[in-house]
């Protein structure tokens, strides 16, 4: 009798140790994991950094002077935009920017934040954030009102992009109205006139005396209808 109870007493001591050591061994089967997701969570953010921060791939070449001219704030002179890209995070202007044709020269816009600022007389200057130049600047005139259309270049490859319209009051750009374009309708012809370009065919034009746009966020399809024009000054 004492036999049998010392027999199953080293039986249930033997269970309750191999109880133990499958626990053990589950704790830390477990941290061993999470100790090694964690490594390989941080392997895979210091990878992305510096892919992400790495400039080796991108071709940087010198800024080339950007000027539009219109008579932006009278009929009868003919004045002149200077367009500059600035970067927020340095406080200064750029004299170099990436190349086109360079594979990531968009993320680098984005990541620097980088603005197009306008300069015209001594109208305080326009911040546009996100860009890298503008694709398209033209003013128009109707009935006493004077508006300025500007279209950005995006900092992204993007074949939609949006056309903003601005009045100048108080020596300040106003922001007024915008809509929808494409990239592709704001090239213009190399006589440097934009009233040439598609955009000024298909987009925004005079009709009847009076300056319309087509915003494709609100075209359903591309048919050209009176219900896809609208009027930009409001009567």
């Amino acid at each position: 009798m004492q036999v049998e109870t010392q027999i199953e007493t080293k039986t249930m001591t033997e269970n309750l140790f191999n109880k133990r050591t499958c626990l053990v061994l589950i704790i830390y089967c477990l941290l061993f994991s999470c100790e090694h997701k964690n490594n390989t969570m941080q392997t895979d953010v210091n990878e992305e950094e510096t892919e992400t921060l790495s400039n080796d791939s991108i071709v940087f070449a010198p800024f080339e002077k950007e000027i539009w001219v219109d008579n932006f704030l009278s009929d009868n002179v003919k004045d002149t935009i200077q367009v500059k890209l600035y970067d927020p995070r340095r406080n200064k202007y750029l004299d170099s920017i990436p190349v086109d044709s360079t594979m990531d020269w968009w993320i680098w816009y984005q990541q620097n934040d980088i603005e197009t600022v306008l300069f015209l007389k001594d109208i305080k200057p326009l911040h546009l954030d996100n860009s890298c130049g503008l694709l398209w600047c033209c003013t128009m005139e109707e009935n006493g009102n004077r508006a300025i259309s500007i279209v950005k270049a995006p900092a992204q490859t993007s074949s939609c992009v949006v056309c903003e319209i601005y009045k100048i009051t108080d020596n300040r750009w106003k922001f007024y109205k915008r809509f929808g374009t494409r990239t592709w309708c704001c090239s213009y012809e190399e006589d440097g006139n934009v009233k040439n370009s598609e955009f000024a065919k298909y987009y925004l034009l005079v009709r009847n005396g009076r300056w319309m746009y087509r915003d494709i966020d609100r075209i359903i399809t591309e048919e050209d209808t009176d219900s896809t024009w609208y009027f930009v000054f409001d009567k």
